[in-house]
């Protein structure tokens, strides 16, 4: 199997100018790795009546049986086990995923050998995307403490039956802080960039009120936005509308 290792944007906000995890006087800081994981359709071999996940059984077009499916976990589980080292041994310490069918393939794969040891826990929601495939959230219990999390519906005006993923915050507590993980998968280009191009608008809307509703609780909250957006950062779907910017300098 070749391994495609799809890291998609992770995203810090700030209001007004109000560096983000920026330094405290006298106060010193463990570096982390945060990231975010395209699992690239994670499914396990047992049929969900209530989504459309015929093409990865046993019997379907791939014949997905439990042989291959242990395979993808295994080399997923290494490329993980690999990612950030050089930042922390254990490496990362928040990991956003996208492309999961359920919260128990998450479990599958943080219990293979190369990150049994890591004791990652597991965040997770099944949303009502058509093909079950969901987003979820991984993290190290000893340098994130969960708070809880929420699930956020994208809803389009005049397509009631558009089924599409959840977009997922998770809060917990880093370094002392409290901070506020938006996973997300915005709708795929499929059709054509113009013509499912308000699809991820109205993603990219969704995210941002998100934010926005966090910064009008505290100005100074920590916010981590990630996943995998299906447009470039140069899209109006990111600049005009989850409103990012360039300047590094607000991301301290």
């Amino acid at each position: 199997m070749k391994e495609h290792l799809r890291i998609g944007l992770v995203l810090l906000f700030a209001a007004c100018g109000v560096s983000l995890f920026a330094q405290e006087k006298g106060r010193e800081y463990v570096p982390a790795m945060i990231g975010f994981y395209n699992l690239e359709n994670l499914f396990d071999t047992i049929d969900s009546p209530d989504t459309e996940d015929a093409e990865f059984l046993p019997d379907g077009p791939k014949q997905w049986n439990t042989e291959r499916y242990r395979y993808k976990l295994e080399h997923m589980a290494r490329v993980i086990a690999e990612l950030g080292t050089e930042v922390h041994p254990k490496g990362p310490a928040v990991l956003g995923l996208s492309e999961v069918e359920t919260g128990g393939v998450v479990e599958d794969l943080v219990a293979m050998p190369a990150l049994k040891d890591r004791g990652y826990r597991v965040a997770s929601h099944e949303g009502p995307d058509a093909r079950g495939v969901d987003v979820a959230f991984i993290y190290d219990p000893t340098r994130f403490q969960f708070l809880g999390q929420r699930a956020f519906r994208l809803r389009i005006p005049d397509k009631e039956d558009f089924r599409t993923r959840d977009q997922l915050m998770i809060s917990g507590v880093m370094d002392g802080d409290t901070v506020h993980c938006i996973v997300a998968h915005w709708p795929s280009r499929r059709g054509g960039q113009k013509r499912s191009e308000p699809f991820r608008i109205a993603a990219a809307q969704l995210g941002r009120s998100i934010v926005d509703s966090l910064l009008q609780a505290d100005p100074n909250a920590r916010i981590l936005y990630m996943g995998d957006l299906n447009d470039d950062p140069v899209d109006k779907s990111v600049r005009r509308h989850l409103k990012t910017t360039a300047q590094a300098s607000l991301a301290r």
